[in-house]
């Protein structure tokens, strides 16, 4: 008996213990976690719709490919461009003047590359020369027009010279473009580069996704992001749903129609910004009458730009457009005012000699009605809607309007062929924050762009001196009375500035949107 209530008591004791021991560790525990708990790594799922070049990921001197590269965090360049528009360091720490040709750049130290490769001067050079020279795979014909490099000269180690054929003012910001990304010199041929940004390529599965990690040895610090996937979503609407059901974190460049209701969905949250892209229409100056101002500055006063923004963009996605540069820009000339006037538009068409002479209420051109062929490519949902209120809108100044819809690809041809009348067209303006490049190309006698063949001996002239010209406030002034001529010649037709919306879980942080639409994924996005 005396050993059974012996044992008992032993037992009791030994449980007891046991209890008291298990609360003192679960204490120990709790405390430590809430003191120093481990979190599961922190990824994220992007809705994009396009993922670079052919729907994949390449080395970014293909094509017009680098800017996908640059938003997914995997490249720098020299310089870059704040959300003010303003240059900033970035792989060069400085720069300077050494004559009105030659500009001397200090290389960040202590530079990795993704493969191991430190940044230097030479890896510098061997980036920018291969995009330069023709028999290199590298070769991008966009790199000179917007370089005009004569030399590229490694000082030492962090130093480096680059001299252009003449003085060249958009150098240093045309040094931003993503095109002109620093690449690692120990690449094979087709592989894709190791470049010096805060991710590094993974994985990629073409036309459907493209992963990216976390480069621990990064320059400024580790991301807070351990893994993004950007998903090919290439309908916008299909973004937004997609983001509504949870399948993705971020929604990226979502209608003013989706952006409406997300802005009331539990959960997620929608940032807006004013970016530097323009839609507008080019005319094909050579196709009789509208080889006429009188003829092309009719059109434009006959157009509504408020009602379409209210329209279709749901009125807050644009802002009416004068010029192709917003007034965010310092280069806007802020003295153009997008003007509606159907009045002024009749009497400028009969100072032309387009008159209605048989009563129908349309104008005729050489005894034959006056009609446009208006090609709206289909990649842009908003493109046909708006086609068809400049088509309601036409009629009333007495011109007739066929809208010709076709898939981006098409219509391209037909506008290089010299086949249209009218071409909706979407441009970011400022993708390196200089006006030099897409002024040149948009409206000088020789621009690649120039599909509609307009020719201004003044604008070409005025355009040279704006390259050459190195004062910031006499390029501006250049610049000014290029548009001013733009306006008065009306070769293009500037309908709004894109307002960019950007859909997200609200527990996505540090996300905005950038008004160049060049920069995105950075070190400082995270999960909160």
């Amino acid at each position: 008996m005396k050993l059974a209530k012996k044992t008992t008591l032993r037992t009791t004791l030994l449980v007891i213990g046991i209890l008291l021991l298990s609360a003192i560790l679960m204490g120990c525990v709790g405390q430590q976690a809430e003191e120093g708990k481990v979190e599961e790594p922190q990824t994220l799922e992007v809705g994009i719709g396009s993922l670079g070049h052919a729907d994949g990921l390449v080395d970014p001197a293909i094509g017009w490919s680098s800017w996908f590269s640059r938003r997914a965090g995997l490249y720098e360049t020299l310089t870059k461009l704040d959300h003010n528009m303003e240059l900033q360091p970035w792989l060069a720490t400085a720069w300077e003047p050494v004559d009105e040709n030659t500009w001397q750049f200090d290389i960040r130290q202590g530079v990795t590359f993704h493969d191991g490769t430190p940044l230097t001067a030479e890896s510098v050079a061997f980036s920018l020369e291969s995009l330069l020279q023709e028999d290199s795979p590298r070769f991008n014909p966009r790199a000179q027009p917007l370089l005009n490099i004569k030399e590229i000269k490694v000082v030492d180690e962090y130093t480096l010279r680059i001299t252009t054929k003449e003085p060249f003012a958009p150098l240093i910001y045309h040094l931003s473009d993503p095109l002109f990304a620093i690449v690692s010199p120990n690449t094979e041929e087709g592989e894709i580069p190791a470049g010096t940004g805060p991710f590094k390529f993974v994985e990629q599965q073409a036309g459907e996704y493209v992963v990216v990690e976390r480069f621990a040895d990064y320059w400024d610090g580790a991301a807070k992001l351990e893994k993004v996937t950007f998903r090919l979503i290439p309908d916008a609407a299909t973004r937004a749903m997609a983001l509504e059901a949870g399948d993705i974190d971020v929604a990226v460049a979502i209608t003013a129609v989706d952006a409406l209701r997300l802005k009331e969905t539990a959960g997620v949250k929608v940032a807006t910004g004013e970016i530097h892209r323009t839609d507008f229409i080019k005319i094909n100056c050579q196709q009789e009458p509208l080889n006429d101002a009188r003829v092309r500055r009719a059109i434009s006063y006959a157009i509504d730009r408020e009602g379409i923004i209210n329209a279709v963009l749901e009125g807050i996605a644009g802002t009416p457009a004068a010029t192709i540069f917003p007034p965010t820009l310092p280069w806007a000339n802020r003295d153009l005012k997008a003007v509606y006037d159907p009045d002024r538009a009749r009497t400028l068409l009969e100072d032309a000699g387009l008159t209605d002479t048989d009563g129908d209420g349309f104008v005729e051109h050489n005894g034959e009605p006056f009609k446009v062929r208006f090609l709206a490519p289909t990649h842009r949902p908003e493109f046909g809607p708006v086609a068809e209120i400049i088509a309601d809108s036409l009629p009333k100044i007495g011109i007739q309007v066929e809208i010709v819809t076709l898939e981006l690809g098409a219509a391209k041809e037909m506008v290089k062929a010299g086949d249209f009348d009218l071409f909706m067209t979407s441009w970011g303006t400022a993708p390196s924050g200089d006006p030099a490049y897409i002024m040149e190309m948009l409206v000088s006698t020789t621009g690649d762009a120039n599909y509609g063949k307009f020719s201004c001996q003044d604008l070409d002239e005025l355009l040279l001196e704006g390259k050459t010209t190195l004062e910031p406030q006499a390029r501006a002034a250049i610049y000014n009375e290029v548009q001013r001529i733009i306006s008065e010649e009306s070769p293009l037709i500037f309908l709004y500035h894109r307002v960019d919306m950007l859909g997200m879980s609200e527990a996505v942080q540090g996300l905005e949107v950038h008004p160049a639409e060049m920069y995105l994924l950075h070190k400082d996005v995270y999960l909160n």
